[in-house]
């Protein structure tokens, strides 16, 4: 069944629903927007708000009544004239009804008060997918963006035949503040809405960007080839927007753009060059005191057996018990120093820290599989309860030439699946760039685009 998320979009709703289709909102939608759908799913007024009194840890709910049946919804707002779905210990209710040959949703916000609410996963499977699904499955919380490159083209068409030799990196960066105030505004607001919003699904897929003609693919990272310096220039631009594109001297020498391609001596390593094993789940350079709120990850060319794995932290808090949310939201862990950030084998470990960092309602994660370890016993066996949930909530998505994956690195933990590379040019490749919300660091750890601190 197509599902589709109602931002502000009536007409595409529309066409949803009339292939019978399923349309996805939220209780906070305006009055204006239901009406234009057609929908007899109205918005009351707020005077009907009361105490519930089945659960009085919770205020200020509203009370709606439909055949006889009463619930409750988490707006400030009533909806009725649905059908009562979605039921929840703590009141939280949806409601749906037929609409053209689909249906439509609406369901509250989902934002939760504790750790205890275990509902939010049944709610998303029971929405977005059939009803009986295998506990195993995961709704794909991706979010995507079309630009309209014909209409906006994202850089100079002259930049387009430039080498390697005859471009600099500080060209393509004062070339992309100005492609930035020129890019398509719906490619602009999505990835400042991705950038802000706090309770971001941690993923925005920028499709079709433009990346050039290729060379064949670099048998490692940092082999010079005679590429032009399109899909840079579209990586740096959108990156621009969201924050500070930035290198980390010990990672590929600090460059700010970075190749990342399969190559022979790395297949079974945990690093980014591996194909033969799976790429472990982790937040970026979980080790550093200065890791990149965002990741970037630019497709020049795809394989349909690697998936970048992704799990958000909603889902991993919602399938985990409370004591374990507890004991990973205690400084009872430390990680390890990447081996790509060091000269030779490290056995540094990074300063105590919680693998859950904020509130229950804004969990954020910091944690690497491979690399974090627990400081007591109950510290390790909490590593075990994550490991397991991450197993059964995460999902993924397959990168095509042209696609930008931007993550959130503070929400998602990311991985990939391993896949055959074939060493002859025509191999999977991405390019990746790291991304900071500021550079409030000190200044002898930073120069230019490049965090300088070192690793033994």
């Amino acid at each position: 069944m197509q599902v589709y998320v109602l931002e502000n979009d009536p007409l595409t709703a529309l066409k949803v629903l009339e292939s019978g289709g399923r349309v996805v909102g939220f209780s906070t939608l305006d009055k204006g927007l239901l009406s234009a759908l057609g929908s007899k799913i109205v918005v009351g007024d707020e005077s009907s708000a009361e105490d519930n009194p089945d659960f009085p840890h919770v205020k200020g709910y509203v009370k709606v009544y439909d055949s006889d049946v009463s619930f409750y919804s988490t707006s400030a707002k009533t909806i009725r004239g649905g059908t009562p779905v979605l039921h929840s210990s703590s009141g939280v209710v949806g409601v749906k009804e037929s609409l053209k040959k689909g249906e439509l949703w609406i369901i509250p916000s989902i934002t939760y008060s504790s750790y205890r609410d275990r509902n939010k996963k049944s709610f998303l499977k029971k929405v977005f997918l059939d009803k009986q699904v295998d506990s195993t499955k995961h709704v794909d919380r991706v979010e995507v963006c079309h630009p309209d490159w014909e209409k906006y083209p994202l850089h100079p068409q002259a930049l387009k035949g430039t080498r390697g030799s005859g471009f600099s990196f500080s060209q393509i960066l004062s070339t992309a503040a100005l492609c930035g105030q020129a890019a398509d505004p719906a490619l602009y607001r999505a990835v400042k809405n991705f950038a802000r919003s706090p309770v971001s699904s941690g993923s925005l897929l920028v499709k079709n960007c433009p990346i050039g003609v290729l060379p064949n693919t670099p048998a490692f990272p940092d082999e010079v080839s005679e590429k032009d310096y399109t899909s840079e220039l579209s990586l740096i631009t959108i990156t621009s927007i969201l924050g500070h594109p930035t290198g980390y001297t010990p990672e590929m020498g600090g460059r700010l753009v970075q190749n990342i391609v399969p190559t022979e001596a790395g297949q079974t390593e945990q690093t980014s060059t591996s194909s033969k094993t799976n790429l472990y789940f982790h937040t970026e350079a979980a080790f550093h005191p200065y890791r990149p709120k965002w990741l970037a990850l630019l497709c020049l060319k795809g394989d349909p057996s690697a998936h970048t794995t992704i799990c958000n932290v909603y889902d991993i808090v919602d399938a985990i018990p409370e004591d374990i949310c507890e004991a990973l939201n205690s400084p009872e862990f430390a990680t390890g120093v990447d081996t790509s950030y060091t000269v030779n084998t490290s056995t540094s470990l990074s300063a105590p820290h919680r693998v859950l960092e904020g509130t229950p309602n804004s969990p954020r994660i910091l944690w690497d599989w491979s690399l974090t370890q627990g400081l007591t016993d109950r510290a390790c066996q909490a590593l075990l309860v994550l490991k397991e949930a991450v197993r059964d909530v995460q999902s993924s998505v397959v990168l095509e030439a042209g696609d930008l994956l931007l993550i959130d690195n503070t929400i998602l933990v990311h991985g990939r699946s391993p896949f055959k590379p074939r060493f002859d040019g025509t191999d999977r490749w991405l390019q990746r760039t790291f991304v900071l919300a500021d550079t409030n660091i000190p200044y002898d750890a930073f120069t230019k685009d490049a965090i300088n601190l070192q690793f033994v």
